[in-house]
């Protein structure tokens, strides 16, 4: 999600700036203090708009009489987009980052559901 976001690491041989992306491929398992402050606020962030977008009845609702996961999948991108398309870069990276993750428990539903979901 902050992907572009910077912060500086210090490891035992120097200190530089890194994205999140080197951090969790490249890092050495260890947050300075405020690297844990912009993670879990980045959690917190990624949170409040899974809430606010999965609490609020949307256009892309399917009729109550069948339920379709597999489309309700391919729809939650849009939702979540179109939730925060009035906002700026930094919270449509959010609902980015809160479909990406909803998609994936989503999937993971889909792949060991009960006989009769779809």
């Amino acid at each position: 999600m902050m992907a572009h976001d910077s912060f500086t690491h210090t490891s035992s041989l120097e200190t530089h700036s890194e994205s999140w992306s080197m951090l969790t491929r490249h890092g050495d398992g260890y947050l300075t203090p405020y690297q844990r402050e912009a993670f879990e606020h980045a959690i917190t962030l990624v949170k409040n708009r899974l809430d606010k977008t999965l609490n609020k009845k949307s256009a892309f609702d399917e009729p109550e009489a069948e339920f379709n996961l597999a489309d309700y999948i391919d729809k939650l991108e849009d939702r979540f987009l179109d939730e925060t398309s009035h906002l700026g870069d930094m919270e449509q990276e959010v609902a980015l980052t809160a479909a990406r993750f909803a998609e994936t428990v989503a999937q993971i539903i889909l792949k060991y559901q009960p006989a009769g979901l779809k």
